[in-house]
């Protein structure tokens, strides 16, 4: 396509990102509508390690009828370790991991199976909100491990939530 010619206009699919995890919530919804107004079709998130915190933002989604207006895919995923998923939350910014959970993983004598267990039950949760429409399934040369969440998770059985 380098050089020819469209003979067509492109049909694209617009997305946009929104991380709910990171405060004032309210500046987060203005700049949602604004991008949705501006043709985003689905919205993104960041990995979901907090379910109180997008369930409280899918609230407010749902306040404003946004949910009805463009599809939420909410990032999930599964690191090997407690210092691993520390590490993401010191660095990279957004990211929340509330203490219970990194606890939860760092006491676990399998870290792996504790991190994708952990997984699995955010999916499964999200399942259940009301304006999720899917999960985009993350995880850095965890492949093997990603396949067995999606399989695990029952997310084929699910009419209403999609894997990406």
């Amino acid at each position: 396509m380098r050089w020819r010619k469209l003979l067509t206009a492109p049909d694209l699919f617009i997305g946009a990102t929104v991380n709910p995890f990171v405060p004032p919530f309210g500046d987060r919804i203005a700049n949602l509508e604004k991008k949705i107004a501006a043709g985003a079709r689905f919205i993104q998130t960041q990995f979901c390690f907090d379910l109180p915190m997008l369930e409280d933002f899918m609230r407010l989604v749902r306040e404003r009828g946004l949910h009805q207006r463009a599809h939420f895919i909410v990032g999930v995923g599964t690191l090997g370790s407690a210092k691993a998923l520390a590490w993401m939350a010191n660095n990279v910014p957004g990211v929340h991991v509330p203490p219970a959970l990194l606890a939860r993983i760092a006491a676990a004598p399998d870290q792996k199976a504790a991190a994708k267990q952990v997984c699995i039950e955010t999916i499964q949760a999200l399942a259940r909100i009301e304006g999720v429409a899917g999960v985009h399934v993350m995880g850095h040369k965890n492949e093997d491990t990603l396949a067995q969440i999606i399989t695990e998770c029952g997310l084929r059985e699910h009419t209403r939530l999609h894997c990406a």
